[in-house]
């Protein structure tokens, strides 16, 4: 960060971090790096695109999620 409000705000941001927060942020973080998590989205999507019945947008689905 070479610009000086990005590095104050950045600061900013790291002196009123709450540490609860910081705990659930970085589970999330963990969670979505998990096999499980996108197996479990990738059932949810084709539930989803089968009950609507709109089988293009699973095409878009698989090419955004790649």
């Amino acid at each position: 960060m070479t610009n000086p409000v990005d590095l104050g705000l950045a600061r900013w941001v790291a002196d009123h971090r709450a540490a609860p927060v910081t705990d659930m942020c970085r589970s999330l973080e963990d969670l979505g790096r998990s096999p499980l998590f996108f197996g479990v989205v990738a059932l949810a999507v084709l539930v989803v695109v089968a009950v609507r019945r709109e089988w293009g947008a699973l095409g878009r689905v698989a090419t955004a999620g790649f």
